[in-house]
This record gives C-alpha cells, sequence and structure tokens, in this order.
C-alpha cells in the first residue's frame, strides 16, 4: 500500500504486487508474469484512449 500510496504510476507497483502474487497469494509465476504485465499495459493505454475522448469532448 506504500508504494500505491507514493506513486501515481501503476507500473512502479509492479515488483510490489508480484512479491505479493508470489509470496501471499501463491499464484504460480506462470500467471501473475503474464498477467500483471499485461493488466499495467491495457490500464495505461485505456486511460490515454479516454483522455482523448475527454478532451475532445469538452471541446
Amino acid at each position: 500500500m506504500l508504494v500505491a500510496a507514493s506513486t501515481t504510476s501503476s507500473s512502479a507497483t509492479l515488483p510490489a504486487s508480484m512479491e505479493v502474487a508470489r509470496d501471499v497469494l501463491k499464484v504460480p509465476e506462470s500467471i501473475y508474469g503474464f498477467t500483471l504485465p499485461l493488466g499495467i499495459t491495457l490500464n495505461n493505454e485505456w486511460f490515454s484512449i479516454n483522455s482523448r475522448c475527454i478532451i475532445c469532448i469538452c471541446r
């Protein structure tokens, strides 16, 4: 939570998220190693698309 609260970048929380998935949740590396980076990439792209739409609508 400290990493998430101290940064606005979801990419910066990736190492902490992977550690929690591995150590606490016991998720296999083959799953979290694929899904966590993919989720961050899609989240960044989704925000980019939404920001452009909002800017166009507000004009």
